[in-house]
């Protein structure tokens, strides 16, 4: 169809431009050929593409360097099916495509546009996100202040799995790791307290009976006649006093070490046979009859410390010679289980009026010297019957060589 204008990429404003350019033929009577002409205009207008066409030949190409094109190009008959514009130039009409790039501007444009949206939304997320964890560090940094100022009843908010998170897991492990020290410290406060005061008071006994016995024996010698019987129960409030004086500071000994050395693993009969003769010895000289059928050796392999051993044997002798029953046996047995060895010591509880209520320290300096051995003891609460078990574990995969 003649006089149709091809437009490639239809854009804004399209109409316009082609009136511009319709205006400007006819006020200057520029042919179709016009080369320089129709390239002048096309400069001015910012046309990067403009190409004449007519009865199928190409007249004019921008693209060309000097844009004529001599006799004109023969093109395919089809080419101009395209074309719905016409351009009335001063040697006829003729078909015309051009193009002035205005949808690359707009689509550079939009696509600027698309991309400081995406950069303000992006950094509105990132803010938001750096925002939330800017508090939350000011949240520990609160947290960690009242830490440090003694306040540790409040947990600490975990929030999410990333690092600030694991941060204040950490700081509310730490947390409750203080207020379980606190409380360990408290209690161990209290327990030195009461054992002070049960101290002072199982020492004002027997002094209180030493200055008695003394104040007769003075009497007595006065009188001239001074009774063996007294002086007999001075020296055993003496031995009294010294044997809590000698349990006081080996309780001080015990919970001043934090950690002992073990010997190397043995057999049971090797750990413990020669601190059991002692203890059948020891008991034997004071009085006890000791009944100890009942041990057992096994290849067992243990570890002990042989200093905290002779502690405990020596204490366990002294409760059973305050406490016990003279007129029954002391029964030694041994225990074998699948990961522990254990030795009990059995006997009856005196009543008699002799009796004293003291503060335990002899157990609980046990307790605690089989603590640090790996071991622990059980005192079964029976009636009338004092009884006492050691356990310690069994050493396995242990290399003997």
């Amino acid at each position: 169809m003649d006089g149709s204008i091809f437009l490639g990429i239809k854009f804004f404003g399209e109409s316009k431009i082609l009136e511009e350019l319709q205006i400007h033929v006819e006020k200057h009577h520029i042919k179709a050929t016009d080369a320089i002409s129709l390239k002048k205009w096309a400069y001015d207008n910012r046309i990067i593409e403009f190409v004449v066409v007519r009865e199928g030949r190409l007249l004019f190409d921008l693209k060309i360097q000097e844009g004529i094109v001599e006799d004109g190009i023969q093109l395919l008959t089809n080419w101009e099916k395209g074309y719905t514009n016409v351009i009335e130039f001063a040697d006829g009409n003729a078909n015309v495509q051009l193009y002035d790039g205005r949808n690359e501007r707009c689509h550079d444009i939009l696509l600027g546009i698309s991309l400081f949206t995406g950069l303000v939304l992006g950094l509105t997320v990132l803010m938001s996100g750096i925002r939330e964890d800017v508090d939350y560090i000011c949240y520990l940094e609160r947290e960690v202040e009242k830490i440090g100022q003694g306040n540790l009843s409040a947990n600490i908010m975990v929030e999410g799995q990333d690092e600030l998170a694991k941060l204040a897991q950490g700081l509310d492990i730490m947390r409750k790791m203080l207020v379980y020290r606190e409380e360990k410290e408290h209690e161990m406060r209290v327990a030195q307290d009461k054992l002070v005061l049960g101290m002072a008071h199982d020492l004002r006994t027997p002094l209180t009976g030493l200055m008695t016995y003394i104040e007769i024996l003075r009497k007595q010698e006065n009188e001239g006649k001074v009774s063996r019987e007294y002086i007999d129960k001075a020296f055993d409030k003496i031995f009294q006093i010294r044997a809590l004086s000698d349990q006081m500071f080996e309780y001080f000994f015990v919970f001043s070490k934090e950690k002992i050395d073990l010997e190397s693993a043995e057999e049971v009969e090797s750990a413990f046979g020669d601190y059991m003769s002692e203890l059948l010895a020891l008991l034997d000289y004071v009085g006890f009859s000791v009944n100890a059928k009942k041990i057992v050796w096994r290849p067992i392999l243990v570890q002990i410390n042989r200093n905290y051993m002779g502690r405990i044997i020596n204490n366990l002798v002294s409760n059973i010679r305050k406490y016990g029953d003279m007129k029954q046996e002391v029964c030694l047995e041994f225990f074998y289980l699948s990961d522990k060895v254990g030795i009990s010591i059995t006997n009856g509880i005196a009543l008699s009026d002799s009796h004293i209520n003291g503060t335990g320290i002899g157990l609980k300096n046990v307790s605690h010297m089989m603590y640090q051995m790996n071991g622990c003891v059980e005192i079964p609460e029976m009636e009338k019957v004092f009884r006492v078990i050691l356990w310690f574990p069994v050493i396995k995969d242990f290399d003997l060589m």
